[in-house]
């Protein structure tokens, strides 16, 4: 297949504008302490245990919140949670954007990651939510070490390890991957 110059121009001009403005949403999220809203932190506020005794009282709470037209958190909070998973995207999008040029990039990344490394909430190898999680099909305590929030924690960190002279990055992130293999992997199910 021929690739003509002007599709070639076109691709790198995408790229541009998706680095721009991946680039805008770093410095956004640092500007906001990594804090931000999340589909099912509509249980993070302290309601009372009325509202919350059942899975289905949980349900309707994550719900109204991820599919109100206004963003219902503002009635009653003031500030979000900062989250592990968040951290570990914001901290690839900065080594990604500094191995791409954007020098900026690189420190703004390094300090989701620092933040991330430094949380133990969930124990010293996995990361979690800082808030109950109710699903379709499960809930989990806030604090709960979780597979989804670990993997993105391990590739953010693997990426800021690679990409700048912070050994302790991939540390944290090999202990991490230990702990899924050990605590996660069923060899009989994959």
């Amino acid at each position: 297949m021929f690739v003509t110059p002007s599709a070639t121009s076109s691709r790198s001009s995408l790229a541009a504008d998706a680095a721009r403005g991946a680039g805008t949403l770093l410095s956004q999220a640092a500007r906001q302490d990594w804090r931000g809203p999340d589909a099912y932190d509509g249980v993070y506020f302290g309601w009372p245990a009325r509202l919350t005794g059942g899975r289905r009282r949980r349900q309707v709470i994550v719900q109204i919140h991820a599919r109100a037209p206004f963003d219902v958190r503002r009635l009653y909070r003031r500030g979000h949670p900062r989250i592990a998973k968040a951290l570990g995207l914001f901290g690839s999008v900065g080594m990604r954007l500094a191995r791409a040029g954007r020098v900026d990039a690189s420190g703004l990344g390094l300090a989701a990651l620092e933040l991330l490394e430094a949380d133990h909430t969930a124990g010293d190898a996995a990361w979690g939510y800082p808030f109950d999680v109710q699903t379709r099909w499960s809930f989990y305590p806030a604090g709960s070490p979780n597979v989804v929030v670990t993997s993105f924690a391990v590739q953010g960190l693997l990426e800021g390890a690679a990409t700048t002279d912070q050994a302790h990055l991939g540390s944290r992130a090999v202990a991490a991957a230990q702990w899924v293999l050990e605590q996660l992997w069923v060899p009989r199910r994959g």
